[in-house]
C-alpha cells in the first residue's frame, strides 16, 4: 500500500511539474524579458509574503499532522485552520493599508497598479491554502488518488487561464490571475470533498494546541523568510543595477533550472519525508534514521545525474524550450544556476529535515541570516562589475555558506547518516553517462535532445543497477521472487 501510493504520489507531482516545466517554455515566447522579469517581481514578492506569514504554518502541520488518532487530527486541524484565517485576515488588511498610503501619498510606486497590490497577496494565500489542504488530503484521509487529481489539474488551471489571459491582452497579470486561480479552484475542489473541513468549530481550538504549534513554527519564520529572501534578492538587485529586462533574462533561466532540478526534488522530498515522521512518531529514532538515509540515497540519485545532464545539455534545452530573445543569456549561464540550485538542494533536502525531526528549528536562523548577508553584499559588490555572473556568484556564497554552517550545527541535534559509499557510485554512474552524451551537447534539435536523454538514462541506470545502488536491485529482485515465485 504505501509503495503504490508513493508511486502515484510520485507520478502525479512528475506530471504536474512536466506541465510547469512546459509553461516556461510557453510564456517566454509571450512575454517580453521586461514583461517576465515584472512577473518574476511579483512572484518574488508572494514568495517572500509566504515565507514570513505562511511557510511555518505550512511546516508545522506537515510535521504535527498526521496524529495517533482521528479526534487529535481533527483538532490539530480546528488550530491550524483558526490560525490561517486570523494571519490571512490581517495580510489582507496590511495590504489595503499599504495600498491606501501610496495613494494617498501620490502613488510614489506608480509602476505598482492596483492589480498587483491585488494579486500578490491573493497568490500567496491561495497558494498555502491550496498546500494546508492538499496536505490534509493525503497525509490524514489519504486519499491519495484525490490529492493527485488536485495536483495535476492545478498545473492545467495555470496554464490554461495564464495562456488565455495574456492572449486576450492582460501581459503578466494574466499569468499571475492563473496562478491564483490555478491554486484556488482545486483548493475548493479538496474542501467540498471532505467533512472534516465543514465539521470545525471554535469550541475545537485550544491554546494549549497554538502555543505548541507556535513554538515550533515560530523559528521557522526567520529560516523561510530569510532563505526566501536569498532567492529573491537577485531579482531585485538585478532590478536596480540592470532594469528588469536583465532580471527577466536571469529569472527564466532560473525557472528552467528550478522546475527541473529543484521540483525534481521537492517530488521526492514530499513523496518521502512524511515516511521519516511517521517512523520516528510510531518507531523510534533508529527506523527513522534508516528512512532517512534511503531517502538521500534516492535524492542523490536523481539530483547528480539531473544536475550533470542539465548542465552539459543547456544550450540544447534552451534552443529548444525558450524564446528567441532568451536564448543566448540562458545558455551561458544555466550550468552555473545548476551548481548553485544543487547547493541549496542540499541544504533544503538534506539538512532541514533533519532540523525539523529534533524539532531545533531555531538553530536553523544563524546560518541562513549570514548566507543572507553574504549574497546581499556580494550580490550588490559583483553585478555592477559582472552583471547576471554577479549575481550567481553572490547564490553560489550564500548557498555554500549556509550549507556549511547548517552541517555544523544539525550534527549536534539529530544523527545525521550520510551514504558515501552510494555517493561514490552515483557520482561513478554519473560520468560515465556525461562521456556517453558528451558529444550531442550544442545541437540545438529535438530529436538529439531526446536521443541523447534516453541514450544517458539508459547508461546511467545500467550503471547504477550494475553497482546496485542503495541495495535497489537486491531489492528489486527479491520483490520479483516473491511474486512470481522464482
Amino acid at each position: 500500500m504505501i509503495v503504490r501510493n508513493s508511486l502515484i504520489i510520485f507520478v502525479a507531482l512528475l506530471i504536474s511539474g512536466i506541465l510547469n516545466f512546459g509553461a516556461i517554455s510557453i510564456f517566454s515566447r509571450l512575454l517580453s524579458p521586461a514583461e517576465y522579469g515584472a512577473m518574476a517581481l511579483a512572484l518574488a514578492s508572494s514568495a517572500l509574503s509566504i515565507a514570513f506569514l505562511y511557510q511555518w504554518v505550512m511546516h508545522s502541520f506537515i510535521r504535527f499532522l498526521p496524529q495517533k488518532s482521528a479526534d487529535e487530527n481533527k483538532l490539530y486541524l480546528a488550530n491550524f485552520a483558526a490560525i490561517l484565517a486570523i494571519v490571512s485576515i490581517s495580510f489582507i488588511g496590511l495590504a489595503l493599508v499599504a495600498y491606501g498610503l501610496n495613494a494617498g501619498l501620490g502613488h510614489i510606486f506608480s509602476s505598482l497598479p492596483i492589480w498587483i497590490w491585488i494579486l500578490v497577496p491573493a497568490a500567496a494565500i491561495s497558494e498555502t491554502l491550496f498546500t494546508v489542504i492538499s496536505h490534509y488530503t493525503r497525509l490524514v484521509r489519504e486519499n491519495i488518488r484525490l490529492y493527485a487529481i488536485a495536483t495535476i489539474l492545478r498545473s492545467f488551471i495555470y496554464i490554461g487561464i495564464g495562456y488565455a489571459l495574456v492572449k486576450a491582452g492582460y501581459g503578466f497579470y494574466g499569468v499571475l490571475t492563473g496562478v491564483v486561480l490555478s491554486f484556488l479552484l482545486p483548493g475548493l475542489f479538496l474542501v467540498l470533498g471532505d467533512s472534516d473541513w465543514r465539521r470545525m468549530s471554535k469550541e475545537h481550538v485550544k491554546k494549549i494546541v497554538v502555543r505548541e504549534i507556535i513554538a515550533f513554527g515560530f523559528p521557522i519564520i526567520a529560516v523561510t523568510s530569510i532563505q526566501t529572501a536569498i532567492a529573491s534578492t537577485d531579482n531585485f538587485l538585478l532590478t536596480l543595477f540592470m532594469g528588469p529586462a536583465a532580471t527577466g533574462q536571469f529569472a527564466v533561466a532560473l525557472d528552467l533550472v528550478t522546475k527541473s532540478l529543484i521540483f525534481l526534488m521537492i517530488i521526492i522530498h514530499r513523496t518521502t519525508y512524511p515516511l521519516v515522521v511517521k517512523k520516528l512518531e510510531h518507531e523510534g529514532i533508529e527506523s527513522a534514521q534508516h528512512q532517512y538515509k534511503h531517502n538521500v540515497v534516492l535524492l542523490m540519485s536523481l539530483s547528480i545525474p539531473a544536475c550533470a545532464g542539465l548542465a552539459l545539455l543547456s544550450k540544447n534545452i534552451v534552443g529548444i524550450l525558450l524564446g528567441p530573445e532568451f536564448q543566448t543569456v540562458a545558455g551561458q549561464i544555466i550550468p552555473f544556476l545548476t551548481l548553485v540550485s544543487f547547493l541549496n538542494c542540499a541544504f533544503q533536502f538534506y539538512l532541514t529535515p533533519a532540523f525539523h525531526l529534533a524539532k531545533k528549528t531555531h538553530l536553523m536562523i544563524a546560518p541562513v541570516v549570514l548566507a543572507f548577508m553574504v549574497n546581499l553584499g556580494v550580490s550588490s559588490l559583483c553585478i555592477p562589475s559582472f552583471g547576471i555572473n554577479g549575481a550567481i556568484i553572490g547564490s553560489f556564497c550564500a548557498y555554500l555558506t549556509c550549507f556549511g554552517l547548517s552541517l555544523f550545527f544539525v550534527k549536534r541535534v539529530f544523527p545525521l547518516p550520510f551514504p558515501l559509499k552510494d555517493f561514490l557510485k552515483i557520482s561513478c554512474a554519473t560520468v560515465v553517462m556525461t562521456a556517453a552524451i558528451w558529444n550531442f551537447r550544442g545541437d540545438e534539435t529535438v530529436l538529439t535532445l531526446l536521443l541523447s536523454i534516453a541514450l544517458g538514462g539508459f547508461v546511467y541506470f545500467t550503471m547504477f543497477g550494475a553497482m546496485n545502488v542503495g541495495g535497489y536491485r537486491t531489492f528489486a529482485l527479491n520483490t520479483f521472487k516473491k511474486k512470481y515465485g522464482r
